[in-house]
């Protein structure tokens, strides 16, 4: 934006964009100043700038934020929202680079996934392909995808990001994700692994886990991740308060009606296995966070493979997972296609 002359001669400007907008002044004679005078940031041109600043800096966070939980949950997204917001700066550099997918039944189509680079209101939304190829989609919606869907393709994704330069705002190619071995259980809720991990003391643990966004409540830490619908998990602890030696003693899901999901299954891990890494005693014997799941999985085979090798009947298969319903997506802060989108 231009100068705002105001007294003495003194002119003011917002520089920046998002939490990096500051207010900068300059005197008289044109000189830059380090800091605006205190005599001046009361006055009537002065203090809605302050306030201006303030408000781009909680519009990027929202923004961020907001991106985040389309991700996490992986959400519908319809095609006239994102052409109204692209025009802002800050939801323009938020999405670019994100992986997003045509929805189908609510679901990502993950066969026609792309790097979102553009959004345009006759061609549609514009992807880069895994072979680098730009494809337009007019789906009336496109899901954010979370990194775990992408399953042995997120090595691919990754590739392609660093050599097309993508600078992802939100930590979506490169966040942490634990698959489930195609021979484990799928009906598991609870993790035995990774207990005994300790922290000298328990406020440091609380500050681990105020950052993953959970709080401790009793003898368990407790945080809410997302499938159709919400879940929780919980990580059990030897908790004798924020000046005592904490344990961890594994984490359990409170499942929905059907079997946890992938999404649900590996922020869970990625909880637990945070909590683990961090942990501020280690023992010479600890394995790392990757040994130590990969035994949990290893013990924790599928019945169906195990009654492969015993004879014994075999649990049944999982059945499809069924279209979204309105319900679940706002339950999980999705925006359906509704008028007003």
């Amino acid at each position: 934006m231009g100068w705002i002359t105001v007294s003495d001669g003194y002119q003011v400007t917002v520089r920046g964009s998002g939490r990096a907008a500051a207010l900068a002044c300059r005197n008289a004679k044109g000189r830059d100043l380090a800091r605006v005078p205190a005599k001046l940031r009361k006055q009537p041109d002065v203090a809605p700038l302050t306030e201006l600043c303030a408000w781009l800096a909680d519009h990027e966070r929202t923004v961020r934020a907001t991106a985040e939980t389309w991700m996490l949950r992986s959400l519908p997204v319809p095609a006239t929202l994102l052409r109204a917001v692209w025009p802002d700066p800050v939801w323009r550099r938020t999405l670019t680079d994100l992986v997003v997918a045509p929805a189908a039944d609510d679901r990502p189509d993950l066969t026609r996934c792309g790097l979102l680079r553009s959004v345009d209101g006759t061609r549609g939304t514009g992807l880069v392909d895994l072979d680098g190829e730009t494809l337009w989609t007019d789906a009336a919606a496109v899901c954010v995808v979370h990194p775990v869907l992408l399953g042995d393709d997120l090595t691919a994704w990754r590739e392609l990001a660093v050599e097309l330069g993508a600078d992802q705002d939100i930590a979506q190619l490169m966040r942490d994700v634990w698959l489930r071995p195609a021979d484990m259980d799928r009906d598991a809720t609870a993790v035995d692994a990774f207990a005994f991990a300790e922290y000298e003391w328990g406020s440091q643990l609380e500050q681990q886990v105020i950052r993953l966004g959970g709080r401790i409540r009793g003898e368990a830490a407790h945080f809410t991740v997302h499938d159709d619908d919400p879940i929780g998990v919980t990580v059990s602890l030897r908790w004798q308060g924020p000046q005592s030696s904490t344990y961890l003693n594994g984490l359990t899901w409170t499942p929905s009606a059907r079997a946890i999901g992938d999404i649900a299954w590996s922020e869970g891990i990625r909880i637990l296995t945070t909590l683990y890494t961090n942990r501020t005693v280690h023992e010479d014997d600890q394995p790392g966070a990757a040994e130590e799941y990969q035994r949990f999985c290893a013990r924790n085979r599928s019945r169906r493979d195990l009654a492969a090798e015993t004879g014994a009947p075999a649990a049944p298969a999982p059945r499809e997972r069924p279209r979204r319903t309105r319900d679940a997506l706002l339950r999980a802060d999705g925006i359906t296609a509704d008028p007003p989108a």
